[in-house]
């Protein structure tokens, strides 16, 4: 499978790339050129900004599918970031370039509360993912809780993992606790090589489980 990777000096994407390589997947991965230094590789990336269509569908062409962990925070903003271009000028960018070149899939990392919790940053992640669900590509909106380095392995915590024994509980657990971002991104790499959660969304409660070595 061939993937086309935006975000990939995100804290997701850094872990995402290793990990999808060790998967199998053969990547195709996108940096903006003033994000150079923070991408090490393999693979070599391509450099060119999301604005520039002929290098986007140039890179886009002869994917599987297009993943974006692509996003901003405000302490961004001083940088030339913002919701706008970072969430939802980027979502519409990739949708129109994979639609222009044939990519049926899409996979969008966003977060936990994009259904109901107001403000700007959610009002940015609702708009990206409306542009994606409405696109007519085969989607999978991502959602996880707090994102943290801990080095858990993908196993839950003890305590968590004992509420099992309560399938209700523990499905609420783990959808609010913080997550670890190795866990999220091996889910992420699950979901595209296996094909999973297709035009739907997908919570703690499912990355969990998608997230253990490989």
């Amino acid at each position: 499978m061939r993937a086309f990777i935006a975000g990939a000096t995100g804290a997701t994407g850094q872990v995402f790339v290793p990990e999808a390589q060790r998967a199998g997947l053969e990547l195709v991965v996108q940096v903006r050129p003033k994000s150079a230094t923070k991408y090490s590789g393999p693979p070599a990336p391509r450099l060119f900004e999301l604005s520039d269509p002929a290098a986007l569908d140039e890179a886009m062409s002869g994917c599987d599918v297009a993943i974006s962990m692509v996003g901003t925070m405000r302490k961004r903003f001083g940088s030339g970031d913002t919701y706008q271009v970072s969430d939802i000028d980027s979502a519409q960018q990739l949708v129109d370039s994979a639609k222009r070149v044939g990519v049926k899939r899409f996979i969008l990392l966003g977060a936990l509360g994009t259904s109901t919790v107001p403000g700007p940053y959610y009002d940015a992640k609702r708009a990206a993912e409306a542009i994606v669900v409405n696109s007519g590509l085969v989607y999978t909106l991502v959602r996880p809780s707090a994102l943290h380095r801990d080095g858990r392995d993908g196993a839950l915590p003890g305590w968590m993992a004992s509420a099992e024994a309560m399938p209700e509980l523990a499905d609420q657990l783990k959808n609010v606790l913080p997550i670890p971002v190795r866990v999220v991104a091996r889910a992420m790499v699950r979901i595209a090589r296996d094909n999973l959660h297709r035009n739907a969304i997908v919570l703690g409660r499912d990355l969990w489980p998608l997230g253990v070595p490989f």
